[in-house]
């Protein structure tokens, strides 16, 4: 086997991130809340229900016309919100205070698209849903379809994104108090209004994993009001983030190929030899971590079998000293 990746590294590669269970696994537990925080949908596991197109069960109440009218119209400054064709925004990761990455949306309302890319501590995934179709790109580049849950995540992330759940025929249900917008079949997810009518809190549970997140700062952008900020909450400190807006805005249509269709395949880090015969790779032993050597940009170097690593470390240093040129967070 030839290494030919060179010259195309992957950014995760040289951003500087955690092996096994830290960073990836940091994320993964992030992005179903994430989405919801910022109405958006980078959802790696399913954890959003999409809106139902019947209530949730026989006896579901529902929702007060009174307060689907009241709702719609505290959102709405001088535009409607239910009228707005596009959205696009940008936001920073807060976790302890510190910032550990970021977040990018576009979004068009009819025929629902929407493309989320974020990335925390060097680590990217983005989602992307066009029509009744969604796709996840991980951290490695692959890019495969989403179906069942997850699917259902991403379209009911595009729901919130542009409060489709207050159309006058919208598929949610109240919850037994008629305080708050179920979405989905089962009572784990909630959109719960303030006293001034705003979405205050989302709260959902999931194999017995609850989150909470709570909006906050709402300012009027384009005409509509827009939360600057997303808390949230999962019960263990470590995963507790704040999503902060730096930009958003309301326009009337997205800039060009804002949205593409991504290709699902597999990235390619390698390419094969030509099978002439056997090959022998030899493998060094430093105590008992097994090292290959190999070339890099005609330089000689070692490489470190870990097939247990989420993520490469690679210092920037070293990536100088071996021509890669860095990109993203370092």
């Amino acid at each position: 086997m030839r290494n030919a990746a060179s010259s195309r590294r992957r950014e995760e590669d040289i951003a500087g991130s955690y092996p096994g269970t830290g960073t990836a696994a940091t994320l993964r537990r992030a992005l179903p809340s994430l989405a919801i925080a910022l109405a958006g949908c980078l959802a790696g596991t399913p954890a959003v229900a999409m809106a139902a197109t019947t209530p949730s069960d026989a006896t579901a109440p529902a929702i007060p016309a009174a307060v689907v009218e009241q709702t719609r119209r505290a959102l709405s400054v001088t535009r409607d919100v239910l009228s707005v064709p596009a959205h696009q925004s940008t936001g920073t990761i807060l976790v302890g205070g510190r910032e550990m990455g970021s977040v990018e949306t576009f979004a068009q309302r009819n025929p629902p698209a929407l493309r989320e890319t974020m990335e925390l501590a060097g680590v990217r995934q983005t989602i992307t849903l066009l029509g009744d179709e969604a796709w996840i790109e991980d951290m490695n580049g692959s890019v495969r379809a989403l179906t069942g849950a997850e699917l259902q995540a991403v379209r009911a992330a595009h729901v919130l994104l542009f409060h489709d759940y207050l159309h006058a025929d919208g598929a949610v249900a109240a919850t037994p108090d008629g305080a708050a917008f179920r979405l989905g079949k089962d009572a784990g997810r909630e959109l719960r209004l303030g006293e001034n009518f705003l979405p205050e809190t989302f709260h959902q549970s999931v194999e017995g994993s609850a989150t909470v997140t709570r909006f906050t700062e709402w300012e009027e952008v384009d005409g509509v009001l827009w939360p600057h900020v997303a808390h949230q909450s999962s019960g263990d400190s470590r995963f507790d983030m704040t999503i902060r807006t730096t930009s958003a805005s309301y326009p009337d249509r997205l800039p060009a190929a804002s949205i593409p269709r991504p290709e699902v395949g597999t990235a390619r880090d390698f390419e094969f030899a030509e099978a002439t015969g056997a090959l022998a790779i030899p493998i060094d032993f430093a105590g008992t971590l097994p090292l290959v050597p190999l070339q890099v940009n005609g330089r000689s170097a070692s490489f470190l079998l870990d097939t247990g690593a989420g993520a490469t470390v690679l210092a920037p240093g070293l990536a100088r000293r071996l021509d890669l040129v860095p990109r993203g967070v370092m």
